[in-house]
């Protein structure tokens, strides 16, 4: 009844796995199945990159700015027609608003701004459109400045006009008169 297992002796080894097979063609199997899988998440990535540049291409393409603007402005369209000129009386009431806006303000650089920003009002209420791509500088120097021999004074003082509001300059009563003389050639040539 009683049974008495062998022991184990220190002479036995035990018995080695059984092998795969040999390590050569393990080694190239598995170079081969890397390969392969290298080649597929580089064909991913690839596919990954089209569809992402097709989708920034369709952005740009579809931005809202150039939908607005080629609508806009149409094929062929200019930002004026020839055949409608500014109102006359508005554009002298405005240059006569920004004279006495540059000699009563206080401050040089605000009278210079203010004077501008009236005459930008002046432009627009004028029945003149705004191209879209025009600056609403650039669009009251083209309203204002379309008489004959003020050109220059129109520049002269939106020169002024930016560089105070944009170029941190500090207007002195230098400016302020300067403005005044180009506002009041701009009144002479709108007479």
């Amino acid at each position: 009844e009683n049974v008495v297992l062998p022991a184990p002796t220190a002479t036995e080894t035990p018995l080695p796995p059984e092998s795969w097979g040999d390590p050569v063609l393990a080694q190239v199997l598995g170079m081969v199945f890397g390969l392969v899988l290298g080649l597929a998440a580089l064909a991913l990535v690839v596919v990954v990159v089209r569809q992402l540049l097709r989708f920034l291409v369709r952005l740009w393409r579809d931005r809202p700015l150039a939908r607005r603007d080629a609508a806009a402005a149409g094929p062929g369209a200019s930002p004026t027609s020839p055949d409608i000129l500014p109102d006359e009386v508005t554009i002298r009431r405005g240059v006569s608003d920004a004279l006495r806006t540059v000699s009563e303000r206080p401050v040089p650089g605000d009278a210079i701004v203010a004077a501008w920003i009236g005459l930008e009002e002046s432009a627009a209420d004028a029945g003149q459109g705004r191209a879209p791509t025009e600056t609403p500088a650039e669009f009251t120097a083209r309203v204002i400045g379309g008489r004959h021999g003020i050109a220059a004074d129109v520049a002269v003082l939106q020169r002024l006009y930016e560089r105070v509001r944009f170029g941190g300059l500090i207007a002195d009563e230098g400016d302020r008169r300067s403005a005044a003389d180009a506002l009041r050639g701009i009144k002479a040539g709108w007479r």
